[in-house]
């Protein structure tokens, strides 16, 4: 993989007071030591809203890395300056009446890229002298503990609502409660969620920030204003019981679900259900102001969305699809530019902003791409380019095969082969080694029930599905090409057209797809269809269209089952009203609500969704030029999609 400027900086020995002033250029870091290093000296404030917190005890804890939902490790101990432990041994500084605290430097970090986090709990928000509010739990994340060979590093962090709700989101999907916030052995995912923090808040004042990395990326400051201000109704009151805090706790608790009893976990509530109580929940937000330039109108739902235009990133113009590397970096295919635009999970640029505004080369109305098993960028174009990128961007080659005018899809397989759907001619299949030479016969493998084919994809076992944008089956080809699927494909499920393209797998090797209930001109609901490994529907006639499921464009399966699915609107013109990101379960079950998320944000015709080792939800949406990162939305996944499915890895988290 790339060592990026972030890496760099941590084996210098700078990364976390690099990290506390703001952001990071970009990147990712998994490379880890054993050995335990001194940390550095850490000050601040825990502040609710402008108000200092008195006698709030400050933690300092390192994520695990032990398997998700274990319990974080405590850096702080009896024995270092001013520490003293709570009854679970738990070490903490006790904030003055300032609401300042500090870190003497004097604790140890398990590893040199342990990722590590400061949580303030309790104190006196300006209350009556004896005050305790026990509802108070802000959370910090700091990032990597760097390899210092002393302690005279010094940071700054403040601690208050703005950078706990930049944390439950960063960190949503790796995050139990303050105490038990973990990943597995595989930290890509993790830190690049650490790294985010920064970005969206600088630490050393507690506020937010407007953008990413070189002003890329629009930062959802009115959004997070709101929430913060939500939080701070609970933390600037006397306790856990008071009328505010009992307000806050029931409206962040959905059905079924732990009523929260912090701030904190209140706020991880919101990142993991966005679409619960919103009405309420704004309602109350407004009671505070403690942060200004907050929403001025209800929202949708509380997903916090980064987003990526052609004014920040020229590159970027009607987008078509997004995929993620091994380290979590976005590659973007568009379809009126002659860019191949890559973004790191922190939202700086890692393609040139210069000249075309991304990587240059042959693709002209590009519209899919693929990450092979190198780690390489395939993609196909309108002018029947079939192109590989490195993984620095540089063209590797390109071919024109004869016989594969139309291009419509492309996936790799577990051999690192890569197949293409031939959409308009024939609408065969074809199988390319990775030097880009033919292997299928000269026309490709073909099946008659497809037509338009414009979706193919691989399965755990190598065989190779396709969908068709004017057919009502799949067809299914073992890895030598023989069809599985007949001659009349595999049918039923409620499924269609399949307008938009896009097929998925899940750990148990069903098969999940898109339709429209209708010609491609005609707007009506669609439906998502699932069969098993050998082609039977499980679905019923009706398919699956809880979660605000209208128009699906494409679909996604996050590393816990659930399905995440873009839906547009295809009239002419098209119009916001019901363009939506739609989650359901494994069995069907909505997970979003009947309006979905993001409705009225997310443009008129977003495309199929990315998800990467962060659990961040990357969506192109062509009509405004626009790709968003819904932050920390889904179960993280493998990536690349490639290595996945080498690994057996689909549908489950890295």
């Amino acid at each position: 993989m790339k060592l990026s400027k972030v890496t760099f900086l941590a084996l210098s020995g700078a990364l976390l007071p690099a990290i506390l002033g703001g952001c990071a250029d970009d990147g990712t870091i998994t490379t880890k030591t054993t050995t335990p290093l001194l940390g550095a000296q850490i000050s601040g404030k825990v502040m609710a809203g402008s108000t200092p917190v008195a006698g709030a005890h400050v933690y300092l804890f390192a994520a695990g890395t032990g398997g998700y939902g274990t319990t974080s490790t405590s850096l702080l101990s009896t024995g270092q300056s001013g520490v003293t432990a709570d009854s679970n041994a738990n070490g903490y500084v006790t904030a003055g009446s300032d609401g300042s605290y500090a870190l003497a430097g004097d604790y140890n970090c398990p590893t040199a890229t342990s990722q590590i986090y400061l949580v303030a709990t309790g104190g006196n928000p300006g209350q009556a002298t004896g005050t305790n509010n026990t509802g108070i739990t802000f959370v910090a994340g700091l990032g990597s503990c760097a390899p210092l060979s002393n302690n005279t590093v010094r940071a700054t962090a403040v601690i208050n609502e703005m950078t706990t709700v930049a944390t439950a989101y960063a960190l949503a999907q790796f995050t139990t409660n303050a105490q038990q916030i973990a990943s597995g052995t595989v930290t890509t995912g993790i830190t690049n969620a650490f790294n985010l923090i920064p970005v969206l808040v600088t630490l050393s004042t507690g506020a937010s920030n407007a953008s990413t990395g070189s002003s890329i990326g629009a930062i959802p400051q009115t959004a997070m204003a709101s929430l913060a201000n939500l939080l701070n109704t609970c933390a600037s009151t006397s306790g856990a019981t008071s009328t505010a805090c009992a307000a806050l706790f029931a409206a962040a608790t959905p059905a079924g679900v732990t009523a929260p009893s912090n701030t904190f976990q209140a706020a991880l509530n919101l990142a993991h259900y966005p679409g619960n109580q919103v009405a309420a929940l704004y309602t109350l937000s407004k009671n505070a102001s403690a942060y200004t330039s907050a929403l001025a109108a209800q929202p949708n739902d509380w997903t916090l969305s980064i987003a990526y235009t052609t004014t920040t990133v020229p590159g970027i113009s009607t987008p078509q699809q997004v995929a993620i590397d091994a380290s979590g970096n976005a590659w973007i295919v568009n379809y009126n530019s002659n860019a191949l635009v890559e973004i790191s999970p922190i939202g700086s640029p890692v393609s040139p902003l210069t000249g075309p505004g991304g990587y240059s080369g042959p693709v002209n109305n590009a519209t899919r791409l693929a990450i092979d098993l190198s780690g390489n960028v395939w993609t196909i174009d309108g002018q029947s380019d079939i192109s590989e990128f490195s993984s620095t961007g540089s063209v590797v080659q390109t071919q024109v095969v004869q016989n594969i005018p139309s291009p419509s899809s492309i996936a790799v397989d577990p051999s690192n082969n890569i197949w293409i759907a031939n959409k308009y001619t024939a609408n065969n299949l074809f199988e390319l080694s990775n030097a880009a030479k033919v292997i299928s016969p000269a026309t490709g493998y073909a099946t008659s029930c497809l037509q338009y084919t414009n979706a193919v994809a691989i399965d755990t076992s190598s065989n190779v599905w396709m969908g068709g944008q004017n057919s009502t089956c799949l067809a299914e080809f073992d890895k030598s090409g023989n069809v599985l699927s007949g001659t009349a494909g595999f049918n039923g499920g409620g499924m269609a057209y399949n307008t938009y393209g896009g097929i998925a797998f899940d750990h148990s090797g069903n098969v999940w797809v898109p339709s429209t209930n209708g010609a491609l001109s005609v707007n009506k609901a669609g439906v998502i269809s699932e069969f098993t490994s050998t082609g039977t529907a499980i679905t019923s006639s009706a398919g699956y269209t809880s979660g605000g499921i209208f128009n699906p464009t494409g679909l996604a399966i996050d590393g816990i089952g659930n399905v995440w699915v873009t839906n547009g609107d295809s009239t002419s013109p098209p119009t916001t009203t019901k363009a939506r990101l739609s989650v359901i379960s494994s069995v069907g079950a909505g997970v979003s609500p009947t309006t979905g998320y993001m409705q009225g944000t997310l443009g008129a015709l977003p495309y199929a969704p990315a998800i990467d080792p962060s659990g961040n939800v990357w969506i192109p949406e062509s009509t405004t030029s626009t790709v968003y990162q819904v932050i920390g939305a889904a179960a993280p996944v493998v990536t690349p999609l490639a290595a996945a499915v080498k690994n057996n890895q689909l549908g489950v988290r890295p």
